[in-house]
């Protein structure tokens, strides 16, 4: 066996060494070359095995039918929700702060999954329209399906006037900073 083929077999299959982490054993540790691919288009989430949760209760409220001070929202959200239903508004949600900057699959995953995440315009408003009220001006992000049954992020900023509307994509790289609160439905062990 040349020299060369012997070295690259004794590397690995991926053929990559950092420090004295073996990126073989990372990408084996995600299923593959496609446990990989799957970890950067947002499909797959890593948590933290011990540490703080990521999200924690803030508080629940009944929803209102009061409307919120939205001066604004992004050009994309008449393009998501334009003619869409305000929804059903549910009894009550829940907003808890976000611990530590993340991306949307690790919080849907941390609030236990799409069903209890997703909720209806109607709800987001109340939520805007609850927090106006109490002099809480914290970000906040929700998720709504969007015309097309697509679950996009929402959020809200407050900005001296009102509130200023944005959506975007789930795969947005950025995330999320810590602090923000996050909206969504109670879940269902604790309507029980």
């Amino acid at each position: 066996m040349p020299a060369m083929n012997r070295r690259r077999k004794e590397m690995g299959k991926y053929n990559l060494h950092v420090d004295d982490v073996s990126i073989e054993a990372v990408f084996n540790r995600l299923g593959g070359v496609e446990g990989a691919r799957r970890l950067l288009r947002g499909e797959l989430v890593l948590t933290e095995a011990e540490g703080e949760p990521l999200l924690s209760f803030v508080w629940t409220f009944r929803t209102t039918a009061a409307e919120p001070t939205i001066v604004w929202t992004s050009p994309q959200f008449k393009d998501w929700f334009g003619g869409i239903a305000e929804g059903a508004r549910a009894e009550e949600l829940t907003l808890r702060k976000l611990a530590r900057r993340s991306r949307d699959a690790a919080i849907i995953t941390a609030l236990g999954d799409k069903e209890v995440a997703a909720v209806s315009w109607a709800d987001f408003k109340s939520a805007l329209a609850e927090k106006e009220a109490e002099g809480d001006h914290t970000p906040i992000i929700a998720y709504m399906l969007d015309v097309n049954g697509v679950l996009r992020a929402v959020s809200a900023r407050w900005s001296g006037d009102g509130w200023y509307v944005f959506v975007c994509s789930l795969n947005d790289p950025i995330g999320w900073s810590a602090g923000n609160q996050v909206l969504s439905r109670p879940p269902a062990e604790a309507l029980a």
